[in-house]
């Protein structure tokens, strides 16, 4: 007798930590249905003729349609054929008709604890770019062999880097063209207001900063003082 309650207790605990336990799960599901409807419908026929020294047909005879799901080879398909005095021939004909229903129902499911966060999703991953090989191709009829995408992005960012390289260094040479000609103009007021120290120095300065047009006149005032 106390076996028997033994047992009972236990049948009970266990559905008591069953129920517990499913209480504790969270299902959630996403339902998606599809329905699909298709139809097609062919017919025609086909003749040929034949004689000694020429021949004529029409049509072929094929059942396939490229839309509505259509099953090649399906239909009706007949015809009758002749021969004699020479000239054979046949006369064809082929009907074919069909439709299709479909629907399909998918679910996706997840199974999570209660409050913990759970997701579903389709998608599609495409790694990025690690690196390019190029391969260059050929075309026919005569056609010259073009260079691939990626040695014509390459020779552009050349070009493009050269470009800026030049137009900072033709910025750099026409900031100091600039403070030549300022030095020098300090230089010319200098020397007529008679501050030979300082005309001196503004005119050594703009020699060292000129990049050409200036040149001839910086030394002309300087050979005048005999300064070197």
């Amino acid at each position: 007798m106390q076996t028997l309650r033994r047992f009972f207790l236990i049948v009970i605990a266990v559905q008591l930590g069953t129920d517990l336990c499913q209480a504790q799960m969270i299902y959630s599901g996403t339902p998606l249905q599809r329905v699909g409807s298709g139809f097609y419908e062919q017919n025609g026929v086909n003749w040929s003729l034949r004689g000694p020294q020429f021949f004529a047909g029409f049509g072929n005879g094929n059942l396939g349609v490229p839309f509505g799901g259509a099953a090649p080879g399906a239909g009706l398909r007949g015809g009758v054929g002749f021969a004699g005095n020479g000239l054979g021939g046949s006369l064809g004909f082929h009907f074919a008709q069909g439709s299709n229903r479909s629907i399909s129902s998918t679910t996706p499911s997840i199974t999570t604890l209660d409050g913990a966060p759970g997701s579903i999703s389709s998608q599609t991953i495409r790694p990025f770019v690690t690196g390019i090989n190029p391969v260059v191709g050929g075309y026919s009829y005569g056609n010259p062999t073009r260079e691939n995408a990626s040695a014509e992005l390459f020779q552009s960012r050349q070009q493009s880097q050269a470009a800026y390289l030049q137009s900072r260094l033709n910025a750099n040479l026409q900031a100091k063209q600039s403070k030549a000609a300022e030095a020098f103009q300090r230089g010319v007021r200098a020397d007529t207001e008679g501050d030979l120290r300082k005309a001196r120095a503004n005119y050594r300065r703009a020699l060292s900063l000129d990049q050409g047009p200036l040149r001839g006149q910086i030394l002309s005032k300087l050979q005048q003082h005999g300064w070197n």
